[in-house]
């Protein structure tokens, strides 16, 4: 699927015992990050203790 001109793949993603997810996963073929999962406390999906700050699209070409 696509959203603003970028591919999406929709996947179920388990988040430590809370049972599978269904997200919406970006496909980025250039980056060097292996998965992005904005957090979302409302589903149980919050940011670990080790973690990196990260931008999507800064580089030469976004």
């Amino acid at each position: 699927m696509f959203h603003k001109n970028k591919p999406y793949i929709k996947a179920l993603v388990s988040i430590e015992n809370k049972g599978f997810l269904p997200m919406d996963l970006l496909i980025d073929s250039g980056s060097g990050d292996a998965l992005w999962i904005f957090e979302a406390p409302d589903l149980g999906i919050e940011i670990p203790d080790e973690n990196f700050e990260d931008f999507l699209g800064f580089g030469m070409g976004g």
